[in-house]
């Protein structure tokens, strides 16, 4: 079988077999051919068999112009993929790069007069602005989802969830108008069960009848479709009557299904229809006149039900038209969708116009949001279009004077009251519907503002929960100033529970934190003052390294936990959830880079001691205190838990074959693998090189301290060493799993044998693939990625490489078949071309 990588020989392990010492570097370049690989595989220098008969290899060793390639550079159809690795877009250039801004009159000016370049200064405010920035987003939070403020707003995602919002709005006016009829019945109901507890003899019972029957007659009075039931004078005649009506038609019911007497069962089945039927005149007077069927109880109750429809239908017709009739589901959608977009186009005018009269860009930031209930308001109590016009402008006026009028709204107010979601959205398609059913003004009104004002007590409770965006950011904070002052394991563990929730509010926070981190501490750690001082001094590169190893710890655990994040610059969003694979490294390089951390800040707490220790040196204070060896002993538990959950990673076994039958689905895998390739393979690459060059570099500062005799430097430079090649072997190993899972998806489909052999087997002459910067790759495919990974972690013992080795076989079992079956197809080989290799 081509390409065919060997199983293990029975014992559980394979034998390491001797090779050449190999440089980082030339792992890239010269991939040798893996000692027991089956001979079917690719040697050096070998070409693929060609399809093609009639193909033939240009001299150059390029490919022949117009052939679709199969690699990771290509698509499925030969276009070229960018390589640049996707970053977040900032949604104002300006407001980004304002550090970067130069008077244009002063063009020297960045440097001062010793003629040192004093642009790294800059630099050093990265984790001031990105703390500057969070806090702006927690400001503004009550701007979320407005289009022309909220750059996530203007994403394809953004659109989508606006798009969503709006069918929510419609779905919302959609159930209003089912929900129409039991209102009222539940209304009536409230009034009946009132009325029947007020002629009770216990004093008790009248006052929770009172108190009972208020909602349903409120409704009744303001809210109902078919007017006002309320006489001004008298009983309820709507009351009285269904009260009569339910009765009449009980009795009825249980004579026509207990009763004994045939005909009188007869007799109640023929009354029953007309009694639930409308009690017209022409009703009581065919009743009149048929003796023997109605009694005259029965007719005078008849009456009074006729006489309680008559003045309902008078009401109705007074307060603004007839009886309404059953709104239809596409009306409703409509007027639910339309209620939503005219609320948040008003919103919106009114932020405009905020900003324009006060030259505030803040000002919509700022303001009591009275627009969030005006609007709907001013929608629901206008009848016609112009009507509604006139009553916006006019509230445009009030919300703009209750603004110049008390100043600016507290954040606790402006926060919960400016949000507008799918809740919003719902209600407010809900309550205009079933306001535009209501003919009394205070009723259409006072629903209006009732579902407004439910939606913004919701949007308050959770504006203030422990665990919203501020109080979340504000507790991360005060966790930092307790662990720099109190410097324990347990204060290490409470700042990262800390910056875990944070990520898991936006992960993109605390990416923001890390990144300025890391540019704060690379621009400024060796930086000096004007006197030659040190400008970052013990103390404060201790707490530098404390604080940095706890966030990339916290982004690592979080990010692990919800799989592997795509790599999109529109969206959030992960594949391979609950695998624990960490498939393109993120998690991994985090883990260790805090594990360096946190080693960095021991090292550092080790060094202050040794100082403070010395009588004739100054004491060194961190915020006040002499360090300990307590917060060393904490340190290096902190550095081992990490190390721990980096091991996982490394070494533990996962499921690969779940992996790769997940990501040979066409979601991952088909025609658009772009999330795939950016994700995985790319970021792979641009890892690796980082890896190599790093391990490299740690090989070297190894050599050099054991002939210098500095035993501790070359331990820790060995042990670098030693965590890029895991790293590494991992790096490969992932990138297996990808072409792996590619080549699955073309052999599932039966439709692209070729394209699976160029994912699977190795080509030592590669043709297909770039690395960035433009260099070819030495290797390629799933066989290639196999035997790097397999170079660097000293053999095949690793659990995910064996798993991978199956896989492996079993699809490079299945290729020759595949394209067997290719050939065979009219199909896909109409010319019936045969190169006498596969028939």
């Amino acid at each position: 079988m081509g390409g065919e990588i060997p199983a293990d020989s029975g014992d559980g392990k394979q034998k390491k077999q001797e090779q050449p010492r190999i440089s980082f570097s030339q792992a890239f370049d010269e991939v040798q051919q893996a000692p027991g690989v089956a001979p079917g595989a690719l040697q050096n220098g070998e070409k693929p068999k060609s399809l093609d008969p009639f193909y033939t290899p240009p001299t150059d060793g390029s490919r022949r112009p117009g052939r679709a390639t199969y690699g990771t550079d290509r698509d499925p159809t030969g276009g070229s993929i960018p390589r640049e690795r996707q970053t977040e877009v900032p949604g104002n250039f300006q407001e980004h790069h304002a550090d970067k801004a130069r008077d244009p009159n002063q063009p020297y000016s960045r440097y001062d007069p010793t003629g040192r370049n004093q642009t790294a200064q800059v630099d050093i405010q990265q984790k001031a602005r990105a703390d500057a920035h969070i806090m702006s987003i927690i400001a503004k939070r009550g701007l979320a989802n407005d289009i022309s403020r909220d750059p996530d707003a203007r994403t394809a995602d953004g659109i989508m969830r606006g798009s969503t919002r709006l069918v929510v709005a419609g779905l919302g006016g959609v159930l209003a108008s089912k929900s129409e009829g039991l209102i009222n019945t539940a209304a009536e109901r409230s009034v009946n069960f009132g009325e029947g507890l007020k002629a009770s003899e216990s004093g008790l019972k009248r006052t929770a009848g009172t108190v009972v029957e208020q909602p349903g007659k409120f409704w009744q009075r303001f809210g109902t479709s078919t007017g006002d039931y309320i006489p001004t004078k008298g009983a309820n005649l709507a009351a009285e009557a269904s009260t009569l009506r339910t009765g009449m038609i009980d009795s009825m019911q249980k004579i026509a299904t207990e009763g004994s007497d045939d005909a009188a069962k007869a007799l109640a089945n023929h009354k029953l229809p007309i009694l639930r039927g409308s009690i017209t005149p022409d009703v009581i007077a065919t009743a009149k006149t048929s003796p023997g069927i109605w009694s005259a109880d029965e007719i005078a109750n008849l009456e009074k039900i006729s006489k309680a429809e008559a003045t309902l239908a008078a009401q109705a017709k007074k307060a603004g038209g007839a009886v309404a009739d059953d709104m239809g589901g596409f009306k409703a959608f409509r007027t639910g969708l339309t209620g939503a977009v005219g609320t948040y186009g008003a919103v919106l005018a009114d932020r405009s116009l905020a900003e324009t009269i006060s030259g505030n860009k803040n000002a919509a930031a700022e303001s009591w949001n009275v627009m969030q209930w005006a609007a709907p308001a001013s929608l629901a109590l206008g009848k016609t279009t112009w009507g509604k016009a006139g009553y916006l402008g006019v509230s445009l006026l009030g919300s703009r004077g209750t603004d110049a009028l008390l100043g600016k709204a507290p954040d606790n107010w402006n926060a919960p009251t400016g949000m507008m979601d799918w809740k919003d959205a719902g209600m407010l398609g809900a309550t205009l519907t079933l306001a535009s059913r209501i003919p009394n003004p205070i009723g259409r009104v006072g629903v209006a503002l009732a579902g407004v004002t439910a939606v913004k007590g919701i949007h308050a409770f959770e504006d203030n929960l422990p665990g919203n965006l501020k109080a979340t950011y504000a507790d991360t904070k005060e966790q930092v100033v307790n662990d720099s002052r109190e410097r324990s394991g347990s204060s290490l563990n409470a700042m990262r529970e800390s910056y875990q929730n944070l990520s898991a509010k936006k992960e993109d926070y605390l990416f923001d934190l890390v990144r300025a981190s890391d540019e704060q501490m690379k621009a400024s750690w060796n930086l000096k003052k004007q006197d030659g001082t040190p400008l970052l001094s013990d103390d404060m590169k201790l707490l530098a390294y404390r604080q940095d190893g706890v966030m990339r710890r916290s982004l690592a655990d979080e990010t692990i936990k919800n799989g592997t994040r795509i790599i999109d610059k529109s969206k959030v969003a992960y594949m391979l959830e609950g695998y624990n694979l960490d498939l393109n490294g993120l998690a991994a390089d985090l883990l260790l880079r805090s594990a360096s951390s946190t080693s960095g800040a021991a090292f550092m707490t080790q060094a202050i001691i040794n100082n403070n220790n010395d009588s004739s040196k100054p004491k060194i204070l961190v915020e006040g205190s002499q360090p300990t060896q307590a917060e060393i002993d904490g340190l290096n538990k902190f550095t081992a838990d990490t190390r721990k959950n980096l091991d996982a990673i490394l070494d533990g076994k996962h499921d690969i074959p779940g992996a790769i039958n997940e990501l040979s689905k066409p979601k991952w895998a088909g025609a658009n693998s772009d999330d795939l390739l950016r994700t995985v393979v790319f970021e792979v690459d641009r890892q690796a090189i980082k890896y190599a060059k790093k391990g490299a570099g740690a090989r070297d500062a190894a050599v050099a301290a054991e002939q210098a005799g500095n035993t501790a430097v070359a331990e820790m430079a060995s042990r670098e060493k030693q965590d890029c090649e895991r790293m590494l072997a991992k790096l490969f190993r992932d990138q297996a799993v990808a072409y792996l899972a590619m080549a699955k998806n073309k052999l599932d489909h039966g439709k692209d044998g070729g394209g699976a052999q160029d994912l699977l087997f190795n080509e030592a002459n590669n043709q297909h693939d770039l690395l960035p910067g433009n260099r070819r790759k030495a290797y390629n495919g799933a066989q290639g990625a196999i035997l790097m990974a397999a170079r660097f972690g000293g053999g095949f013992d690793n659990p995910d490489l064996k798993q991978l080795v199956e896989e492996y076989n079993k699809l490079a079992e299945r290729v020759p078949a595949t394209i067997r079956n290719n050939f065979r197809d009219t199909k896909l080989n109409p010319l019936n071309v045969d190169n006498g290799l596969q028939r």
